[in-house]
C-alpha cells in the first residue's frame, strides 16, 4: 500500500455516489469499504481494497427452475 495511493473519504464517496456521512455511518457499523485511520481524524481509503470489498458485494441472480423466477445468490 503506497500511502500517496490512498483516496479520501470524498472520492470514494463520489465514486458510490452516496454522501459523506453515509462512509461515515458505514464505518461506524463496520459495514462499508475497508479503511486506514491516521491519527484520529484523517481517514482514507486504499483503492485496491475497494475493489476487493466490491467484488465481495456482488450478488449473482441464479434462476429457481421450480418457480420460474430469479434468486440471488450470496
Amino acid at each position: 500500500m503506497n500511502v500517496n495511493e490512498l483516496l479520501p473519504q470524498r472520492e470514494i464517496a463520489r465514486r458510490f455516489n452516496v454522501s459523506e456521512r453515509t462512509l461515515e455511518g458505514m464505518r461506524l457499523r463496520r459495514e462499508g469499504p475497508p479503511f486506514v485511520r491516521i491519527g484520529a481524524r484523517v481517514v482514507r481509503y486504499d483503492p485496491a481494497a475497494v475493489e476487493a470489498w466490491l467484488r465481495e458485494c456482488t450478488v449473482m441472480p441464479s434462476r429457481n427452475p421450480a418457480a420460474g423466477t430469479v434468486q440471488a445468490d450470496r
